[in-house]
């Protein structure tokens, strides 16, 4: 590091880290970053005209050295907006046509099925011993008692994969565009995106899920998936994609503090219902098989 800032006739006085990266104060304020070896997507966006990153101005083989920018962003809630905004067009002048092939629909859904199968035991076995205890501690007793949230989910993402299989049998077609891999607020300055280091050419989809399992209990991700959705348009097996992988429930496991335990137990409620919502909302097909069916009772 020392020879590159030398070989640039940088002269710090003060360093200061921020995540994986380095501030470093000296005639200016640069960023001092691993090279992340991702020359090709800068010059990539570079000529279609995407303005809304920041590149290295120098570089060797190890490090990569940014202007700093200082975030004058708004409030927290304008910025998230404006940053699905940007990702959606960062993803529309990126996006190019794809044709899922039946093996690669059979391979999500046996993996889907097998994962959806594999909770559904654990969480079945986890009651079980849950059940066993004489005192109920509150973290228990809390689970169990919201116990049948986590079944109805199970059922829901198990529905969520027969959609998708039947949409994928009538229409194949996907899009893939280059994507950050890994969006996050604080990588997003002045409208600027500031990391590619995992970006790669994919389903833009795979931005949606991680920024919804990143941000869904902060903002309003309704509001957000319609700012998305008026800059990028998804069609119907593109959004059952991404219903699917986000109705899919992560495992919860219980340690000795049973404060912390509680806490895990509430995030995993929350995250099911605000997810519930989320996908009913937006996907009528389900309300509408469910009113149906009801009829019929």
């Amino acid at each position: 590091m020392n020879n590159f800032l030398n070989d640039l006739n940088i002269k710090p006085y003060k360093y200061k880290y921020i995540n994986k990266a380095l501030i470093i104060y000296s005639d200016k304020i640069y960023v001092l970053k691993k090279n992340s070896h991702k020359d090709k997507i800068y010059k990539y966006l570079d000529g279609i005209s995407f303005d809304n990153f920041i590149k290295p101005i120098k570089k060797d083989n190890l490090n990569y050295l940014f202007n700093y920018l200082e975030d004058y962003s708004p409030d927290s809630d304008s910025k998230m907006i404006n940053l699905v905004e940007v990702l959606s067009v960062l993803h529309s002048k990126t996006s190019e046509f794809k044709e899922l092939n039946l093996d690669r629909v059979k391979e999500i859904v046996e993996k889907c099925n097998e994962k959806i199968n594999y909770l559904e035991e654990y969480y079945n076995n986890l009651e079980d011993t849950l059940n066993e205890s004489i005192f109920y501690k509150p973290y228990v007793y809390t689970y169990l008692r919201n116990v049948s949230k986590i079944y109805y989910n199970l059922d829901f993402s198990k529905y969520l994969v027969k959609l998708f299989y039947d949409e994928a049998l009538k229409n194949n077609k996907y899009k893939e565009s280059l994507i950050l891999g890994k969006v996050r607020a604080d990588n997003f300055i002045n409208d600027k995106f500031t990391n590619f280091d995992h970006s790669t050419f994919k389903s833009p989809i795979y931005d949606l899920i991680d920024l919804y399992k990143e941000y869904y209990d902060s903002y309003d991700f309704q509001n957000l998936y319609k700012v998305y959705k008026s800059n990028y348009h998804l069609n119907k097996l593109e959004e059952l994609y991404f219903f699917l992988m986000i109705s899919i429930l992560y495992k919860i496991s219980f340690k000795s503090d049973s404060y912390t335990n509680t806490l895990n137990v509430h995030k995993l409620m929350n995250y099911i219902d605000r997810t519930r919502v989320f996908i009913v909302s937006n996907n009528k097909v389900y309300e509408k098989n469910n009113d149906d069916e009801e009829k019929k009772q």
